[in-house]
């Protein structure tokens, strides 16, 4: 009640920017209206699914060692309960990934960073090998089912920037 209502949307902004959610306990006066919010860690808020795409509430790890405490949902169209269980006040960015987390704009800076560095790292294995592949395999005649499928799985080794330009051994009769 004493912070003017300016910091508290700024606090949320500020925890939306960063995790993409925010969640606000709300502790009801005995008339069943807000009588404080109090700020919850997204990090360490989980959703329950609910039906028809709402959550059917929260739990909250208050210290992130286990101690969970569980909270109804708090919805705008029906006060808040009174029997001792508070109320959350949610909120979120638009994500195409998740029906119930939301994804932070830093999350794309993040995302972006990410790729290009592991981008920078392939080409640098690649240039520092000739810029040519390793190795090129052909097969003399036609592979049967079982031969292509095992070949194929031996690949799955050699995927990712770590593994890159490693050689493979494969079977059947093969040039190289």
């Amino acid at each position: 009640p004493r912070d003017p209502a300016l910091n508290f949307f700024e606090e949320a902004v500020r925890w939306g920017e960063i995790t993409g959610d925010w969640f606000f306990e709300a502790l009801p006066a005995r008339d069943g209206s807000i009588a404080q919010l109090v700020r919850l860690r997204s990090n360490q808020v989980r959703v329950k699914p609910g039906k028809a795409g709402r959550p059917a509430g929260y739990v909250y790890d208050r210290n992130g060692c286990g101690d969970q405490v569980e909270f109804v949902w708090a919805d705008p169209e029906m006060p808040l309960p009174t029997t001792g269980q508070n109320g959350v006040i949610a909120g979120r960015y638009a994500s195409p990934l998740d029906d119930w987390y939301g994804m932070s704009p830093l999350r794309a800076a993040k995302d972006d960073i990410i790729s290009e560095y592991n981008a920078i790292r392939y080409d640098h294995r690649f240039f520092r090998n000739g810029a040519r592949p390793d190795i090129a395999v052909l097969f003399k005649g036609s592979l049967s089912d079982q031969e292509r499928a095992k070949n194929k799985e031996s690949w799955q080794d050699f995927k990712g920037v770590d593994n890159s330009h490693k050689a493979a051994i494969l079977s059947g009769d093969a040039d190289i």
